[in-house]
């Protein structure tokens, strides 16, 4: 519960950033910050809003959302188990592909046993929302 309120207030926070002082964020902050939230969220053991950062994820059977959330949560363990678990996720960079109409975002996921992993999280804007595609 208590990581499920501190999500909300990440995500209260987030949404704060996007009217700072500096102007408007671009696009590509705006899907890094959006992939980095969903990544933390998901290491939180939060899996219910990195699912829900997802594209389509509302229109999926109820089902099948049960069965991500459960490969979710397993991912998370064996994380845990083999790395101590996540202690940061930072955004290297972002990239905007216009071929695929997306925007490639680098994050660099920092394991509690020191080891470090830059992944690619492909980013698409939907109805005004920045999802995880």
């Amino acid at each position: 519960m208590l990581r499920l309120l501190m999500a909300s207030v990440a995500c209260t926070l987030l949404l704060a950033a996007c009217s700072s002082d500096k102007g408007p964020m671009t696009d590509e902050q705006r899907a890094s910050a959006v992939a980095k939230s969903c990544y933390e969220a998901l290491y939180d053991d939060v899996a219910r809003l990195f699912l829900d950062g997802r594209i389509h994820a509302a229109e999926m059977p109820q089902s099948y959302r049960e069965q991500l959330l459960a490969a979710y949560h397993q991912h998370v363990k064996q994380v845990n188990s083999e790395h101590r678990g996540v202690e940061k996720v930072e955004v290297s960079k972002a990239e905007r592909d216009t071929t695929l109409q997306l925007i490639q975002v680098f994050l660099v996921l920092s394991y509690g046993d020191g080891t470090r992993e830059e992944i690619v999280v492909p980013m698409v804007e939907h109805k005004g929302r920045w999802l995880m595609k």
